[in-house]
């Protein structure tokens, strides 16, 4: 099922880019994805088989026109008239990856003992953007483990300024120095 997701996605993607609206399709993903969190009942109508697929695509039309992105809205009516609306979180998780890739910003996670001020992570993703030359947008999540300091995560790369990897690295250097 997973390929189905990654076809629509990819599908959506080259419609933003020819579009030049990438960013713009982004915003109306999380519109869509924060109104079926806060109203499931509408995705449950949407997906409804008790309600015609033709009344179903003209709720699309009402309630998505403001979004003022015509494609976008065919793409969601698509979803519906193909019955793959149940796919439409998968979708977006893909989408997503790839179209932050593509307008050059990447997402990441910054873990640290307490909560972080939004100054903090911002600070620390000016770092990591001008290491990597890309922009960086991080999620701060708590990890009482990490004992101080912080951990940063950007795709396959790990910055870890944690005192638990210091305690560590310094054992690892005593074991070294016992071996010798």
């Amino acid at each position: 099922m997973e390929s189905i997701a990654i076809r629509y996605a990819d599908a959506l993607l080259a419609i933003a880019k020819e579009e030049n609206n990438v960013e713009e399709y982004l915003d109306a993903n999380d519109f869509v994805v924060e109104l079926f969190k806060t109203t499931p009942e509408f995705y449950s109508l949407l997906t409804s088989e008790f309600i015609s697929k033709s009344e179903r695509i003209a709720i699309v039309d009402k309630v998505l026109k403001p979004l003022n992105l015509p494609n976008y809205n065919n793409f969601i009516k698509l979803l519906i008239k193909r019955n793959r609306l149940a796919f439409y979180e998968e979708i977006i998780v893909n989408f997503r990856l790839k179209a932050k890739a593509a307008i050059g910003v990447v997402e990441g996670v910054v873990y640290s003992v307490l909560a972080l001020k939004e100054e903090e992570i911002t600070s620390i993703a000016e770092v990591i953007s001008k290491r990597i030359k890309k922009t960086v947008h991080l999620t701060n999540k708590l990890d009482p483990l990490l004992l101080g300091g912080v951990k940063v995560i950007v795709g396959d790369e790990i910055y870890d300024g944690t005192l638990l990897n210091k305690i560590q690295q310094l054992k690892t250097r005593l074991d070294q120095g016992k071996a010798d």
